[in-house]
């Protein structure tokens, strides 16, 4: 089956429209995926309020066959409702054409929007780190930044040893267009030191 040989152990309870998450532990046998869950989901007033964390190991997609994206352990955190939430993201990710990284991510949304109050990427050696806002209704929108520092290629690609960073922002919607900037400094082994800047804009036609 798609989804595998799956093992579940619930300890849940419903009274009052409020589901208490105990223990939810699952497993999928055949790739050792493991998933605990554990919080609460209360839905009697107007908008959902909850309290969850959760953890796994060994996860990776698709479970069978060739590896296109794996996440050998991580953590998650969501909490408020869905007007004012906080969540935590902490994992560590590698696939077929991803370099071993480790991700954390902190910040707020609604139902309208998150805000990225602080991203923050280790890979390659190096370091990316950025923030920003992502909205969805009532069209997809962001304004986001990032900036990265010290990362090496060739950890990775190892005729591109060196080190790399960059500055990149980008701000717009897919309805009414979008804006981009980045800078981005190079000192490879086998090649002069350079620096590029490229800014420029586009819409959903020009993508």
């Amino acid at each position: 089956p798609e989804f595998g040989d799956l093992s579940a152990e619930l300890d849940l309870h419903w009274s009052d429209q409020r589901l208490d998450l105990d223990a939810v532990h699952l497993v999928e046998t055949g790739s050792g995926a493991l998933l605990d869950l554990a919080g609460w989901l209360d839905l009697s007033g107007g908008a959902p309020r909850f309290d969850l964390e959760g953890d796994w190991r060994s996860l990776r997609w698709p479970l069978f066959g060739e590896l296109l994206l794996a996440s050998e352990q991580g953590q998650l955190m969501l909490k408020g409702s869905a007007d004012d939430y906080d969540f935590q993201v902490d994992a560590q990710l590698s696939g077929a054409q991803l370099p071993a990284s480790r991700i954390q991510l902190q910040g707020v949304g609604d139902q309208q929007a998150a805000r990225l109050q602080d991203l923050q990427l280790d890979s390659l050696d190096g370091q990316v780190l950025g923030k920003g806002l992502i909205e969805w209704s009532p069209d997809l929108t962001w304004d986001l930044a990032l900036t990265a520092s010290e990362l090496d290629p060739g950890q990775y690609w190892p005729a591109l040893g060196g080190r790399l960073g960059f500055k990149a922002e980008s701000r717009g919607s897919l309805a009414q267009g979008y804006g981009f900037n980045l800078r981005l400094d190079a000192d490879p082994h086998a090649y002069p030191p350079a620096q590029l800047n490229l800014s420029g804009t586009g819409d959903v036609q020009s993508m």
